[in-house]
C-alpha cells in the first residue's frame, strides 16, 4: 500500500465552517491534480493556543507518522500547526526527521528534511521562521481590525 498525504486544517472553536468546507474542497482538487490517490484530511477544531500536542486530529497524524504511514502534510500556512513558535518548530523538526515532506500553500513551498546536507536543513529552517514570523504578523494585523471600537 502507497503512502498517504494528509491535510491538517485547524478550524475555530466556533466550529467547522463554510469557509473550512471550501478549504476541503480546495485540498481534494489539488491532490487530484498533483496525483496524490491516498489523501486523508484531518481537521481540528480549538482555541487559539491550544498545545500542537493536545488536538485530537493532530495526535492522529502523529501516531500515522510515526507508524511511516504519511509521505507528505499538506497546509495552509505554517501557523495553522500552532501559535507556539517553539513547540511549531519541533514539531516541524520531527516531521521533517520521520522523512515526511510538508507543504504550505500560502507560501507555495515544500520542505523536506534532506540528511546528506545539514546546510540545506538549517535554511529551510530559517525560511520557516520567516514564514511562521510573516503569518503570525499578518494574523495580529487582521485581529487588529476585527476588534471592536
Amino acid at each position: 500500500m502507497s503512502k498517504i498525504t494528509v491535510v491538517y486544517l485547524r478550524t475555530p472553536m466556533d466550529g467547522i465552517n463554510m469557509s473550512s468546507e471550501l478549504m476541503r474542497q480546495y485540498w481534494r482538487e489539488y491532490a487530484k491534480q498533483q496525483g496524490y490517490a491516498n489523501l486523508i484530511i484531518y481537521e481540528d477544531c480549538c482555541r487559539m493556543m491550544e498545545s500542537i500536542y493536545s488536538r485530537p486530529e493532530m495526535k492522529k497524524l502523529n501516531e500515522d507518522i510515526e507508524q511511516g504511514e504519511v509521505e507528505r502534510v499538506l497546509v495552509k500556512a505554517v501557523n495553522v500547526l500552532g501559535r507556539n513558535f517553539a513547540e511549531t518548530m519541533q514539531w516541524i523538526r520531527w516531521v521533517r526527521e520521520k522523512g515526511v515532506s510538508l507543504f504550505f500553500m500560502d507560501n507555495n513551498m515544500i520542505f523536506r528534511n534532506n540528511p546528506e546536507n545539514a546546510e540545506d536543513n538549517a535554511n529551510q529552517e530559517k525560511i520557516l521562521e520567516l514564514f511562521y514570523a510573516l503569518a503570525e504578523a499578518e494574523s495580529h494585523n487582521k485581529n487588529k481590525f476585527m476588534l471592536p471600537p
